[in-house]
């Protein structure tokens, strides 16, 4: 059965504003670079530098504006994915498009049981996901935030005071992308646990009527979504399908252990 996804439109295009966001901070860089380079080279040149000031100037304007559109598509994939988060959990039209094959849990009956399972695979792949872009950023972010912060402090030195201000602003985008990122991975990662724990200590037939475990279960839905919120940050499309067989095995023995 092919794979019907609510979000998938919404999130593709947040995925094109984020890689032209990402490309003008490569541009930024090395702009910055070049700028490094030719303050140490002692060269006077009021147009190079004015050239130099006036590129790093729309580039970053052009940079807000993709993470403004970024931000903007990316909301508007997350509410889309809520609702068909809730319509495959509960069987409600509130997304436009109905999502099959997403998610594994069509055996379970709609109701807070299925809540707690579809929120259970979720959590799983979001932490998969987002451990395997933290371990990829980290050494990555270490060699990037250094040469900022060098070329910020050789700018500002220099002439072009401009560029080292945006080599500032540049970094901590970049620094504050990867504690959220951290964040996430940690706290999915408890959220994970969480549902563990619930679904192994609850009785199923107690769940519709037990005040106490919908509580429970409602909770960690929340955090989870609060977890994302807070991060606000796009999945790896490439490590999703590389470690989607994977992550599909490890559910489906946890769905038959916990949830049937």
């Amino acid at each position: 059965m092919a794979e019907v996804v609510p979000q998938k439109i919404d999130f593709e295009k947040a995925e094109k504003y984020d890689k032209y966001r990402n490309t003008c901070k490569v541009i930024i860089t090395l702009v910055s670079v070049a700028a490094a380079i030719y303050g140490i080279s002692q060269i006077q040149n009021a147009v190079v530098e004015k050239t130099m000031a006036i590129m790093l100037i729309v580039v970053s304007l052009l940079s807000l504006y993709y993470s403004s559109r970024f931000k903007e598509t990316f909301r508007k994939a997350e509410k889309t994915r809520r609702d068909g988060f809730l319509d495959n959990t509960f069987n409600t039209r509130l997304a436009d498009i109905s999502s099959s094959g997403y998610y594994d849990t069509d055996s379970i009956e709609h109701g807070v049981k299925k809540l707690l399972s579809n929120l259970h695979e979720s959590c799983i792949l979001t932490c998969r996901i987002s451990e395997k872009m933290f371990m990829k950023s980290e050494k990555e972010l270490l060699v990037w935030f250094c040469l900022i912060v060098i070329l910020a402090l050789i700018n500002a030195f220099g002439t072009l005071f401009i560029i080292a201000v945006i080599d500032v602003f540049l970094s901590k985008e970049v620094l504050d992308d990867y504690i959220e990122l951290k964040r996430l991975h940690k706290e999915t990662e408890a959220i994970q646990q969480e549902c563990k724990r619930i679904a192994e200590n609850a009785k199923i037939k107690e769940w519709e009527a037990d005040n106490a475990l919908m509580s429970e279960v409602l909770q960690v839905y929340l955090q989870y979504e609060t977890a994302l919120s807070y991060a606000s940050i796009l999945l790896d499309t490439k490590i999703y399908q590389d470690l989607n067989p994977a992550i599909t095995q490890e559910w489906d023995s946890i769905r038959d252990r916990y949830y049937q």
